[in-house]
């Protein structure tokens, strides 16, 4: 990926994302791509189709969030409220669910297994 695209890519997502005080910080896993980290989410925001990989999100509120065809592979979203929230076609390969409040989640055509799910779905 060309320099001048990566960068348009990156301004393009932290404007699309900025709303919701999630902001882009450091990369990863190494491709370039960079990490999330959870300030203050708020419930009802539109993060789909997103890369969300490695988002640091543990307790963060996405209610009713519109999460879908998301890339949260290895995301930790452990204790988050994701109640009604949308994650059809999300990929959450190796993602961390632990203790995060599932209720109402619309879920259809999940991508990969997560790491860790609630002990409860």
């Amino acid at each position: 990926m060309r320099p001048s695209t990566l960068v348009s890519s990156v301004a393009l997502a932290v404007a699309s994302v900025s709303h919701a005080d999630i902001f882009q910080y450091e990369d990863c896993d190494g491709d370039g791509s960079l990490l999330l980290t959870e300030l203050d989410a708020e419930a009802f925001v539109d993060l789909s189709g997103l890369y969300l990989g490695c988002a640091d999100l543990p307790n963060a509120n996405l209610e009713f969030s519109n999460l879908s065809e998301a890339n949260l592979s290895g995301a930790d979203l452990s204790g988050a409220d994701l109640t009604g929230a949308d994650l059809r076609n999300a990929d959450l390969t190796n993602a961390n669910l632990s203790g995060a409040d599932l209720t109402g989640v619309q879920s259809g055509g999940i991508v990969g297994t997560p790491n860790v799910l609630p002990t409860d779905w």
